[in-house]
């Protein structure tokens, strides 16, 4: 998983052997506790990018569809992936 946090967005990758449902699973900015349900299929090998803004709708991946940036840019702000069943897969930073 890889942040930027001043074009808002994440990139997630599967880095295992087989394709990953992600229906249900949640990314959360931990500074605000902005979180998004997300949904879809990520294959072995495959990165998606997923947009915090909704004027981000158009630049392809997975959009969450915020009105306003959820990344704190001044002060750490973790995103943390939970699955589809509360527990966290992953932090960065």
């Amino acid at each position: 998983m890889a942040v930027d946090r001043r074009a808002e967005f994440v990139d997630l990758r599967n880095d295992g052997g087989q394709a990953q449902d992600f229906s249900g699973w949640v990314l959360v900015s931990e500074k605000g506790d902005q979180r998004c349900t997300l949904g879809g299929v990520l294959n072995p090998g495959e990165v998606l990018r997923i947009w915090a803004m909704a004027e981000d709708a158009g630049q392809g991946g997975y959009n969450c569809g915020f009105d306003s940036s959820i990344w704190n840019n001044s002060e750490p702000d973790p995103a943390a992936l939970y699955d589809n069943t509360g527990q966290l897969v992953a932090r960065y930073p």
